[in-house]
C-alpha cells in the first residue's frame, strides 16, 4: 500500500542493488514510527479506505503488512489479504498473532500473485487495491480481475499517488483521467476523493453501466482537481521559497566567509612570514645550541685534563717533598756538606718559591682557564718534559743517597763526590732555572689564555643571555605561531564547513531545480488538461445555448401560430347576415370582411349597429344595445359564417 519513501521529493535515478529493500512499511507508518506528519497522512488515507468498504467479505490486494485487514477484522469483517512479498505476509502474520483469537479467525493471508489467484469460495463484497496500480506495467489487468471477482453491486476501492511521485518501483504517474479511464471500462465511478498527495476512487459493478462512459466527471470534480493542483503548487512554492531563503542565507554566509578569508589572507601571509622567521630562528638557535654543547663539552674536557695535570703536579710535589725531607735528614750527618746544605736550602727556598708561584699560577689556571685543544696539547708536552725532569731528579736523588753512604766510609771521597754532585746540582739548577723561565713563559701564556678564556666566557655569557632572550622570543613567537595556527586551523575548518554547506546547498538547489522543472512540466500538463476541460465545457455551454435559442424560436413560432388562430376564431357574424369588422363599425348584411376592410352592397335598407367585439387577450366585451353572437366549434355564427 503506502510506502514511506513516497515522501521523498527528489527523483532517484540510480539503479537498485540486488539487495535493495523496497518492501512496504505501512504498519510502521500508521503507528508513527516513520514520523508524525507521515503518520497523520497514512491514518487519514487508511481510515477513508475502511470507511468506503461495504459488506462483510473483503479482499485486500497488495495487503503489505496487513493494516487494512487488521482494522476491518476488528469490526467483524471477513478479510482475505493477498501479497506477492513473502516478507510482507510474514510481518502481517506476526502483527496478527498479537490480536485476540476471534480477530485472527477473521483474517486470511495468501502469498500469491493476484492475477494467478484461483476463484475464491465466495464472491467478495468489496475489493481494495490500495497503492498498487502505480507499481504495475499493465494495471488494467488488475482492474479486470477485480471486476471478474466482484458480484453485482460490489465495490472496488483504489488509491494511487496523485501526480509525480518517483519512487524506485513506480511505473505510472496518475492524475485524474487515467484512473477514470481504467475504471470506467468496467465499473461505474461513484466517489472521488483527494487525500492530500493521493487520489481515492470508489467504483461499483453495475449492469446498467456502459463501458467507457464517465458520468462523474462534473464541474465539481474539476474544481476539486484544481484545488488539488493549487495545494500541490502552493506546497512546491512554499518549499521553493524556503529553499530560496536557505540558499540566500548560504550565499550570505559564503560571502561573509569570503570576506573573512580576504581579511585573513594578510594575517595568513604574516603568519607564513613569521613561520619562516621562526624556522630561521629555530635553525640559528639549533646552531647556537650545537655550538654551546660543543663549547661545554670542550670546557669539560679541558677541566678534566687540567685535573689530571694537577694530580700529576701534586704527585711530583710529593716526590719533591720526600726528597727534601731525605736531604734534611742527611744534613746533620754531612758536616762537610753544610755549605751544600745551605745552598740546597737556598735552592729549596727558591724551589719552594717557584713551587708556590707555580702552584698559584696552576690554581689560577685551574680556576679560570678553559684551555683550548692545541694549548692543552702543548701543556701535555710540557708536562711530559716536567715528568722527565722529575725522573731525572729522582735518579739524582738515588745518586745522592749512594754518595751520602759513601761519605760515612770516606768523607773526603764523599766530599769530592759531593762537590761533583754539587756541580751536577748547579747544572740541574741551571736546568731548573731554565725550566722555571719556561714555566714563567707558560704562566704568561696561561694568563693570556685565562684572559682569552674570560673573554670567551663573557662572550659565552652574552651568547647565553642572547640565547635566553632568543628562547623567550622563541617561546613568545611559538605561542603566537600556535595561536595563529589554531586560528588558521579554525578558519580553515570553518571554510571547509562553509564550502561543504555551499556544495550541499548547491546540490539541493540543483535537486530543487530538477524538482521545480518536473513540477512545472506537471503544472503545464495540468494546465493543458484543465484548458481542454474548460474548452469542452465551453463547447457544451455553446451547444446548450444554441439549443436554448432553437427552443426559444420554436416557442415563438408556436405562440405566433396560436395568436393567428385565436384572432381568426374570434371573427363572428352579425344576426342580420352582416359581419362585424375588425374596426367595430356597422355595415349592411350583404357586406363581407376583407383584408382591406368591409365590402358594401347597394340597395340595402336600414342600418344595423353591431356590437364591438374585441379580440384582445382580456376577452370580448359588448357595447350598449348590442348582443353577442355565439359560434360553434366550426367557427359558424348563429346567423351566418365567419370569413376570415
Amino acid at each position: 500500500m503506502n510506502n514511506p519513501t513516497l515522501e521523498k521529493p527528489t527523483v532517484n535515478t540510480e539503479l537498485p542493488s540486488p539487495l535493495a529493500d523496497i518492501h512496504d512499511r505501512v504498519m510502521e507508518a500508521y503507528y508513527g514510527k516513520l514520523g508524525d506528519q507521515f503518520m497523520r497522512e497514512t491514518q487519514s488515507r487508511i481510515h477513508w479506505i475502511c470507511a468506503q468498504v461495504k459488506g462483510r467479505r473483503i479482499l485486500d490486494v497488495g495487503c503489505s503488512q496487513g493494516i487494512v485487514p487488521l482494522l476491518l477484522a476488528r469490526e467483524g469483517c471477513q478479510v482475505t489479504g493477498v501479497d506477492t512479498s513473502p516478507q510482507a505476509i510474514e510481518e502481517a502474520k506476526d502483527y496478527l498473532s498479537a490480536e485476540p483469537a476471534h480477530i485472527q479467525q477473521n483474517v486470511t493471508y495468501i502469498n500469491s500473485d493476484f492475477l494467478a489467484l484461483d476463484t475464491l469460495e465466495v464472491e467478495p463484497d468489496t475489493v481494495v487495491i490500495s497503492e498498487v496500480l502505480e507499481h504495475l506495467v499493465r494495471p488494467e489487468l488488475f482492474v479486470e480481475k477485480a471486476y471478474d471477482l466482484l458480484k453485482q453491486g460490489g465495490r472496488l476501492v483504489i488509491t494511487v499517488p496523485f501526480g509525480v511521485n518517483d519512487f524506485i518501483d513506480h511505473k505510472h504517474t496518475f492524475y485524474l483521467m487515467e484512473p477514470f479511464r481504467l475504471l470506467a471500462e468496467h465499473l461505474q465511478i461513484i466517489e472521488v476523493k483527494m487525500l492530500g498527495k493521493w487520489l481515492g476512487i470508489v467504483a461499483v459493478k453495475s449492469e446498467s453501466h456502459k463501458p467507457g462512459t464517465i458520468d462523474s466527471l462534473t464541474v465539481e470534480r474539476v474544481r476539486e482537481l484544481e484545488k488539488a493542483f493549487e495545494s500541490i503548487e502552493r506546497t512546491l512554492r512554499g518549499n521553493l521559497g524556503a529553499i530560496g531563503k536557505r540558499l540566500e542565507e548560504a550565499n550570505k554566509k559564503y560571502r561573509t566567509a569570503t570576506e573573512q578569508i580576504a581579511q585573513l589572507r594578510p594575517e595568513a601571509q604574516k603568519a607564513e612570514a613569521l613561520s619562516r622567521q621562526l624556522q630561521t630562528r629555530d635553525a640559528d638557535i639549533a646552531t647556537l645550541q650545537r655550538s654551546n654543547r660543543e663549547i661545554l663539552e670542550a670546557k669539560a674536557q679541558r677541566v678534566k685534563e687540567l685535573e689530571e695535570i694537577k694530580q700529576r703536579l701534586e704527585e711530583a710535589n710529593k716526590k719533591y717533598r720526600v726528597a727534601t725531607e731525605q736531604l734534611a735528614l742527611l744534613k746533620p750527618e754531612a758536616e762537610k756538606a753544610n755549605v751544600l746544605s745551605r745552598q740546597l736550602k737556598e735552592r729549596e727556598s727558591d724551589i719552594a718559591a717557584l713551587e708556590t708561584s707555580s702552584r698559584e699560577a696552576l690554581e689560577a689556571s685551574v680556576r679560570n682557564v678553559q684551555a683550548l685543544s692545541e694549548e692543552i696539547e702543548a701543556l701535555k708536552t710540557q708536562l711530559s718534559d716536567a715528568d722527565q725532569k722529575c725522573l731525572i731528579a729522582a735518579e739524582q736523588y738515588g745518586l745522592l743517597e749512594q754518595q751520602f753512604a759513601a761519605l760515612e766510609e770516606a768523607r773526603e771521597q764523599n766530599l769530592a763526590d759531593t762537590q761533583q754532585q754539587f756541580n751536577e746540582l748547579q747544572a740541574t739548577q741551571a736546568q731548573l732555572q731554565q725550566t722555571l723561565q719556561h714555566a714563567d713563559t707558560q704562566a704568561a701564556q696561561i694568563s693570556q689564555l685565562c684572559t682569552t678564556v674570560s673573554q670567551r666566557e663573557e662572550a659565552l655569557e652574552s651568547l647565553q643571555h642572547l640565547f635566553r632572550s632568543l628562547e623567550e622570543q622563541l617561546q613568545a613567537t611559538t605561542k603566537q605561531r600556535t595561536a595563529a595556527e589554531e586560528r588558521a586551523t579554525l578558519k580553515a575548518a570553518k571554510l571547509v564547513t562553509l564550502q561543504t554547506e555551499h556544495d550541499s546547498l548547491a546540490e539541493q538547489l540543483k535537486a530543487v531545480g530538477e524538482q521545480l522543472s518536473a513540477a512545472q512540466e506537471t503544472t503545464e500538463s495540468h494546465v493543458a488538461t484543465i484548458t481542454d476541460l474548460r474548452a469542452l465545457q465551453a463547447a457544451l455551454e455553446a451547444e446548450q445555448q444554441i439549443q436554448r435559442q432553437k427552443a426559444a424560436e420554436l416557442l415563438s413560432d408556436e405562440q405566433q401560430k396560436k395568436r393567428r388562430a385565436y384572432q381568426c376564431n374570434h371573427c363572428i357574424a352579425c344576426p342580420t347576415g352582416g359581419h362585424i369588422s375588425r374596426t367595430g363599425k356597422p355595415h349592411s348584411g350583404n357586406e363581407r370582411l376583407s383584408s382591406s376592410g368591409p365590402a358594401r352592397r347597394s340597395g340595402t335598407s336600414g342600418k344595423h349597429y353591431c356590437a364591438e367585439i374585441a379580440t384582445s387577450r382580456a376577452g370580448a366585451s359588448t357595447a350598449k344595445g348590442s348582443r353577442v353572437a355565439s359560434r360553434d366549434s366550426a367557427g359558424k355564427c348563429a346567423t351566418g359564417w365567419c370569413h376570415c
